[in-house]
């Protein structure tokens, strides 16, 4: 749905983002529930915050990472 509405570039950009999103929020998690690590966190939500990161700051964001090569 979201590559749908984002094309492909967007598609790859929310999985990054949303992989970094869920990645420090869970370590804020764990870190916060000390060492009890059997729980679940929802990725969707992340995907959710991805997509709307590329539809603000995406385009800006591929411009600043392929010219810093």
């Amino acid at each position: 749905m979201i590559g749908t509405f984002i094309g492909w570039k967007g598609v790859i950009f929310t999985i990054f983002a949303a992989s970094l999103a869920g990645t420090f929020v869970g370590i804020i998690v764990m870190l916060l529930k000390g060492k009890n690590l059997k729980f679940a966190i929802p990725f969707g939500p992340f995907l959710s915050i991805g997509a709307m990161s590329y539809v603000f700051f995406g385009e800006k964001v591929l411009l600043w990472y392929f010219h810093s090569f």
